[in-house]
Protein backbone atom coordinates (compact mmCIF):
# COMPACT_ATOMS: atom_id res chain seq x y z
CA UNK A 1 0.00 0.00 0.00
CA UNK A 2 2.79 2.39 0.91
CA UNK A 3 4.51 1.58 -2.38
CA UNK A 4 1.34 2.35 -4.35
CA UNK A 5 0.92 5.65 -2.52
CA UNK A 6 4.56 6.49 -3.22
CA UNK A 7 4.10 5.86 -6.96
CA UNK A 8 0.92 7.95 -7.04
CA UNK A 9 2.64 10.78 -5.17
CA UNK A 10 5.64 10.69 -7.51
CA UNK A 11 3.32 10.79 -10.53
CA UNK A 12 1.41 13.70 -9.02
CA UNK A 13 4.65 15.62 -8.53
CA UNK A 14 5.82 14.95 -12.09
CA UNK A 15 2.48 16.07 -13.56
CA UNK A 16 2.55 19.19 -11.44
CA UNK A 17 6.09 19.99 -12.52
CA UNK A 18 5.08 19.56 -16.17
CA UNK A 19 2.44 22.24 -15.71
CA UNK A 20 4.76 24.72 -13.97
CA UNK A 21 6.14 27.86 -15.55
CA UNK A 22 9.73 27.77 -16.85
CA UNK A 23 12.51 28.48 -14.39
CA UNK A 24 12.50 32.14 -13.34
CA UNK A 25 8.87 32.64 -14.30
CA UNK A 26 6.25 33.95 -13.85
CA UNK A 27 7.50 37.53 -14.05
CA UNK A 28 5.23 40.41 -13.11
CA UNK A 29 5.77 43.78 -14.79
CA UNK A 30 3.27 46.37 -13.66
CA UNK A 31 -0.12 44.67 -13.81
CA UNK A 32 0.92 42.00 -16.33
CA UNK A 33 2.11 38.51 -15.46
CA UNK A 34 4.42 36.86 -17.98
CA UNK A 35 4.38 33.08 -17.60
CA UNK A 36 7.18 32.21 -20.06
CA UNK A 37 9.87 33.87 -22.19
CA UNK A 38 8.20 35.58 -25.17
CA UNK A 39 9.05 34.24 -28.61
CA UNK A 40 7.48 37.07 -30.61
CA UNK A 41 7.39 40.67 -29.39
CA UNK A 42 6.24 44.02 -30.71
CA UNK A 43 8.05 47.18 -29.57
CA UNK A 44 5.94 50.35 -29.46
CA UNK A 45 8.93 52.73 -29.52
CA UNK A 46 12.38 52.95 -31.09
CA UNK A 47 14.25 52.90 -27.79
CA UNK A 48 12.51 49.74 -26.60
CA UNK A 49 13.32 47.97 -29.87
CA UNK A 50 16.98 49.07 -29.74
CA UNK A 51 17.24 48.06 -26.08
CA UNK A 52 15.85 44.59 -26.82
CA UNK A 53 18.50 44.30 -29.53
CA UNK A 54 21.17 45.49 -27.05
CA UNK A 55 20.23 42.60 -24.77
CA UNK A 56 20.64 40.11 -27.61
CA UNK A 57 16.99 39.41 -28.45
CA UNK A 58 16.58 41.30 -31.72
CA UNK A 59 15.47 38.14 -33.53
CA UNK A 60 12.34 38.03 -31.35
CA UNK A 61 11.11 41.43 -32.59
CA UNK A 62 8.35 40.90 -35.17
CA UNK A 63 7.02 44.46 -35.19
CA UNK A 64 8.58 47.84 -34.40
CA UNK A 65 8.41 51.55 -35.12
CA UNK A 66 9.85 53.38 -38.13
CA UNK A 67 13.05 54.63 -36.51
CA UNK A 68 14.19 51.12 -35.64
CA UNK A 69 13.30 49.72 -39.05
CA UNK A 70 14.89 52.64 -40.91
CA UNK A 71 18.17 51.96 -39.12
CA UNK A 72 18.58 48.97 -41.41
CA UNK A 73 16.55 46.29 -39.65
CA UNK A 74 14.98 43.85 -42.08
CA UNK A 75 12.28 41.25 -41.55
CA UNK A 76 10.44 43.39 -39.00
CA UNK A 77 6.92 44.67 -39.64
CA UNK A 78 6.41 48.44 -39.53
CA UNK A 79 3.75 49.30 -36.95
CA UNK A 80 4.04 53.05 -37.72
CA UNK A 81 5.51 55.93 -35.70
CA UNK A 82 6.29 56.06 -32.00
CA UNK A 83 3.24 55.93 -29.71
CA UNK A 84 0.91 55.76 -32.75
CA UNK A 85 0.99 52.07 -33.50
CA UNK A 86 -1.42 50.60 -36.02
CA UNK A 87 -3.06 48.07 -33.74
CA UNK A 88 -4.61 46.07 -36.58
CA UNK A 89 -1.04 45.43 -37.84
CA UNK A 90 0.02 44.45 -34.32
CA UNK A 91 -2.92 42.06 -33.98
CA UNK A 92 -2.11 40.41 -37.32
CA UNK A 93 1.44 39.68 -36.12
CA UNK A 94 0.06 37.66 -33.19
CA UNK A 95 2.94 38.44 -30.80
CA UNK A 96 3.28 36.85 -27.37
CA UNK A 97 3.86 40.28 -25.90
CA UNK A 98 3.75 43.98 -26.77
CA UNK A 99 6.03 46.42 -24.93
CA UNK A 100 5.20 50.12 -24.67
CA UNK A 101 7.03 53.04 -23.03
CA UNK A 102 3.70 54.52 -21.89
CA UNK A 103 0.31 53.29 -20.72
CA UNK A 104 -1.95 52.87 -23.74
CA UNK A 105 -5.41 54.38 -24.11
CA UNK A 106 -8.41 52.39 -22.92
CA UNK A 107 -9.40 51.81 -26.55
CA UNK A 108 -5.94 50.50 -27.45
CA UNK A 109 -5.86 48.27 -24.37
CA UNK A 110 -9.24 46.84 -25.31
CA UNK A 111 -8.08 46.11 -28.87
CA UNK A 112 -5.03 44.26 -27.56
CA UNK A 113 -7.17 42.43 -25.03
CA UNK A 114 -9.61 41.36 -27.76
CA UNK A 115 -6.64 40.04 -29.76
CA UNK A 116 -5.38 38.25 -26.62
CA UNK A 117 -2.08 40.14 -26.73
CA UNK A 118 -0.68 41.03 -23.29
CA UNK A 119 1.35 44.22 -23.02
CA UNK A 120 3.70 45.72 -20.47
CA UNK A 121 4.86 49.29 -19.88
CA UNK A 122 8.61 49.86 -19.56
CA UNK A 123 9.07 53.61 -19.14
CA UNK A 124 11.77 55.53 -20.99
CA UNK A 125 14.62 56.27 -18.53
CA UNK A 126 15.19 59.85 -17.40
CA UNK A 127 18.66 59.42 -15.87
CA UNK A 128 21.51 56.90 -15.63
CA UNK A 129 20.00 55.15 -12.62
CA UNK A 130 16.72 54.84 -14.51
CA UNK A 131 18.64 53.44 -17.46
CA UNK A 132 19.79 50.50 -15.34
CA UNK A 133 16.22 49.87 -14.16
CA UNK A 134 15.02 50.05 -17.78
CA UNK A 135 17.44 47.35 -18.95
CA UNK A 136 16.88 45.20 -15.86
CA UNK A 137 13.12 45.26 -16.43
CA UNK A 138 13.47 44.27 -20.08
CA UNK A 139 15.91 41.52 -19.14
CA UNK A 140 13.38 40.14 -16.62
CA UNK A 141 10.86 39.84 -19.46
CA UNK A 142 13.20 37.79 -21.65
CA UNK A 143 15.13 35.60 -19.17
CA UNK A 144 13.11 35.61 -15.96
CA UNK A 145 13.85 36.49 -12.37
CA UNK A 146 16.92 34.30 -11.89
CA UNK A 147 19.14 35.47 -14.76
CA UNK A 148 18.01 39.02 -15.55
CA UNK A 149 20.74 40.76 -13.54
CA UNK A 150 23.62 39.06 -15.34
CA UNK A 151 21.88 39.57 -18.69
CA UNK A 152 21.38 43.31 -18.14
CA UNK A 153 24.80 43.74 -16.53
CA UNK A 154 26.56 42.60 -19.69
CA UNK A 155 25.21 45.67 -21.48
CA UNK A 156 25.41 48.03 -18.51
CA UNK A 157 29.03 47.11 -17.66
CA UNK A 158 30.11 47.43 -21.29
CA UNK A 159 28.51 50.89 -21.50
CA UNK A 160 30.12 52.02 -18.24
CA UNK A 161 33.54 50.87 -19.47
CA UNK A 162 33.13 52.74 -22.76
CA UNK A 163 32.01 55.90 -20.94
CA UNK A 164 34.99 55.63 -18.61
CA UNK A 165 37.37 55.37 -21.57
CA UNK A 166 35.79 58.46 -23.15
CA UNK A 167 36.03 60.31 -19.85
CA UNK A 168 39.76 59.61 -19.74
CA UNK A 169 40.16 60.70 -23.37
CA UNK A 170 38.30 63.97 -22.72
CA UNK A 171 39.98 64.81 -19.42
CA UNK A 172 42.65 66.97 -21.05
CA UNK A 173 40.26 68.80 -23.40
CA UNK A 174 39.21 72.31 -22.37
CA UNK A 175 36.62 73.07 -25.04
CA UNK A 176 33.03 73.44 -23.90
CA UNK A 177 30.24 71.95 -25.99
CA UNK A 178 26.55 72.74 -26.15
CA UNK A 179 24.35 69.87 -27.33
CA UNK A 180 20.96 70.75 -28.80
CA UNK A 181 18.73 67.67 -28.61
CA UNK A 182 16.13 69.50 -30.69
CA UNK A 183 15.35 73.10 -31.57
CA UNK A 184 15.35 75.21 -28.43
CA UNK A 185 16.24 72.32 -26.11
CA UNK A 186 19.72 71.40 -24.88
CA UNK A 187 21.19 68.48 -22.90
CA UNK A 188 21.18 69.83 -19.33
CA UNK A 189 22.90 67.83 -16.56
CA UNK A 190 19.59 66.77 -14.92
CA UNK A 191 18.57 64.76 -18.01
CA UNK A 192 19.73 61.37 -19.25
CA UNK A 193 21.40 62.97 -22.27
CA UNK A 194 23.19 65.46 -20.02
CA UNK A 195 24.30 62.76 -17.59
CA UNK A 196 25.74 60.74 -20.47
CA UNK A 197 27.61 63.81 -21.75
CA UNK A 198 29.07 64.37 -18.27
CA UNK A 199 29.94 60.68 -17.83
CA UNK A 200 31.85 60.84 -21.10
CA UNK A 201 33.92 63.75 -19.74
CA UNK A 202 32.61 66.28 -22.27
CA UNK A 203 32.48 69.76 -20.75
CA UNK A 204 28.85 70.83 -20.99
CA UNK A 205 28.19 74.54 -21.62
CA UNK A 206 24.69 74.02 -20.16
CA UNK A 207 26.04 72.68 -16.86
CA UNK A 208 24.22 75.29 -14.74
CA UNK A 209 20.79 74.79 -16.31
CA UNK A 210 17.91 72.33 -15.98
CA UNK A 211 15.05 70.64 -17.79
CA UNK A 212 16.57 71.02 -21.29
CA UNK A 213 16.20 74.82 -21.03
CA UNK A 214 18.90 77.45 -21.63
CA UNK A 215 17.89 80.90 -22.93
CA UNK A 216 19.77 82.11 -26.01
CA UNK A 217 21.21 85.05 -24.09
CA UNK A 218 22.67 82.61 -21.57
CA UNK A 219 24.15 80.59 -24.42
CA UNK A 220 25.78 83.77 -25.66
CA UNK A 221 27.29 84.37 -22.19
CA UNK A 222 28.49 80.78 -21.87
CA UNK A 223 30.10 81.09 -25.32
CA UNK A 224 30.41 77.37 -26.22
CA UNK A 225 33.34 76.52 -28.45
CA UNK A 226 31.49 73.64 -30.08
CA UNK A 227 27.77 73.27 -30.81
CA UNK A 228 26.22 69.90 -31.60
CA UNK A 229 22.71 69.66 -33.03
CA UNK A 230 20.37 67.22 -34.82
CA UNK A 231 20.34 66.93 -38.59
CA UNK A 232 18.90 69.97 -40.35
CA UNK A 233 19.19 72.37 -37.40
CA UNK A 234 22.59 73.97 -37.97
CA UNK A 235 21.34 76.72 -40.31
CA UNK A 236 18.84 78.09 -37.79
CA UNK A 237 21.51 78.03 -35.06
CA UNK A 238 24.01 79.88 -37.22
CA UNK A 239 21.41 82.52 -38.10
CA UNK A 240 20.09 83.06 -34.55
CA UNK A 241 21.12 86.60 -33.46
CA UNK A 242 22.29 85.57 -29.99
CA UNK A 243 24.10 82.47 -31.21
CA UNK A 244 25.98 83.76 -34.22
CA UNK A 245 28.32 85.64 -31.87
CA UNK A 246 29.47 82.49 -30.07
CA UNK A 247 32.93 81.07 -30.64
CA UNK A 248 31.38 77.91 -32.05
CA UNK A 249 29.56 79.75 -34.84
CA UNK A 250 32.48 82.12 -35.55
CA UNK A 251 34.85 79.15 -35.90
CA UNK A 252 32.38 77.09 -37.96
CA UNK A 253 32.28 74.53 -35.17
CA UNK A 254 28.56 73.71 -35.43
CA UNK A 255 28.11 70.02 -36.25
CA UNK A 256 25.04 67.98 -37.08
CA UNK A 257 24.79 64.56 -35.40
CA UNK A 258 22.05 61.93 -35.20
CA UNK A 259 21.26 62.35 -31.51
CA UNK A 260 18.15 60.19 -30.89
CA UNK A 261 19.99 57.40 -29.06
CA UNK A 262 21.55 59.94 -26.69
CA UNK A 263 18.06 60.77 -25.42
CA UNK A 264 17.32 57.12 -24.67
CA UNK A 265 20.68 55.71 -23.55
CA UNK A 266 20.66 52.75 -25.93
CA UNK A 267 23.94 51.37 -27.31
CA UNK A 268 24.05 53.97 -30.07
CA UNK A 269 24.55 56.69 -27.44
CA UNK A 270 28.20 55.68 -27.00
CA UNK A 271 28.80 56.08 -30.74
CA UNK A 272 27.18 59.52 -30.57
CA UNK A 273 29.42 60.52 -27.66
CA UNK A 274 32.48 59.30 -29.56
CA UNK A 275 31.43 61.45 -32.52
CA UNK A 276 30.97 64.48 -30.27
CA UNK A 277 34.39 63.78 -28.73
CA UNK A 278 35.93 63.85 -32.20
CA UNK A 279 34.40 67.26 -32.87
CA UNK A 280 35.54 68.62 -29.51
CA UNK A 281 39.05 67.38 -30.35
CA UNK A 282 39.32 69.41 -33.56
Amino acid sequence: MKRVLGVVLALFIVLNMAGCSPKGYPVVVGETEISAPPKKVVAFSDNIAFAIADLGYEELIVGATEGFINSGKSGVANISGQYEAELDVVAALKPDLAISPVKLSAKAEQMLNDAEIPYVVVATPENLEGLKTFYNTLARVFVGEEKYIETAEMFITKTEQELSALNTANASKDKTALIFVEEGLVATPDTLAGELVTAAGIKNAAQQFKNYEMPEEEIKKADPQVIICPKGLSDSIIKAPALNETTAVKNAAVYEVELASLLYGTSGSVSVLKEITNYVSK
